[in-house]
Formats: structure tokens, C-alpha cells, sequence
């Protein structure tokens, strides 16, 4: 939410879900049916964010090495000008501008 200034929607407390949005209306849905305290993701399990500009991923880089969460700085591959990292809750997160 901090780094990609989404707001989480009010849930009734215990209740599974997480709901987060943005002000252009995209909206990530978090589920834990199962209530596992340790989440286990399949390899190579990540999320991806696309942003609008090369400056704007070298600003996410920015911040997010800051406060701990990047260390590769980000470059080009696969078409695209990318980095990863591992968020918070140890997902790994990547951030990229698609090139033409």
C-alpha cells in the first residue's frame, strides 16, 4: 500500500479477505481460505506490477532499497526495464516498463 498507494478496503475483523485499491480502480484481492499463519507459493510464484515510465521504476527502486526490500537495481530484460523484490510478506514483488 505504501509503495504503490493502494487503500485497503474495511473488512469485519477475521474475516480472510483483503481488498486493496487504487485511485484508477484497479483492485488486488488477497483470499486465505485455508487461515495458513505461513503462506507456501509454487516457484517462481510473483506479482507483477507495470508502471508508466523508466523513471518511475527507478523511483520504486529507490525507495524500496531505502527501507531494505531491493537489492539488484533494475535493468533491461525480456523486453522490458524490471527489478524484484521480496515485499514484506515475503513475496517477491517485480516493478517494470514494458519497452518498445
Amino acid at each position: 500500500m505504501k509503495y504503490f498507494g493502494f487503500t485497503r478496503e474495511s473488512m469485519r475483523p477475521g474475516f480472510p479477505l483483503a481488498l486493496v485499491h487504487d485511485e484508477e480502480g484497479f483492485t488486488l484481492t488477497f483470499l486465505n481460505l485455508s487461515k495458513q499463519s505461513e503462506p507456501v507459493y509454487p516457484e517462481g510464484f510473483h506479482f507483477g506490477f507495470i508502471v508508466k515510465s523508466k523513471d518511475e521504476v527507478d523511483r520504486l527502486y529507490s525507495v524500496l532499497a531505502a527501507d531494505g526490500y531491493a537489492s539488484t537495481p533494475p535493468k533491461e530484460v525480456h523486453g522490458s526495464y524490471t527489478f524484484y523484490f521480496m515485499s514484506p510478506a515475503k513475496v517477491t514483488m517485480e516493478v517494470q516498463i514494458r519497452l518498445p
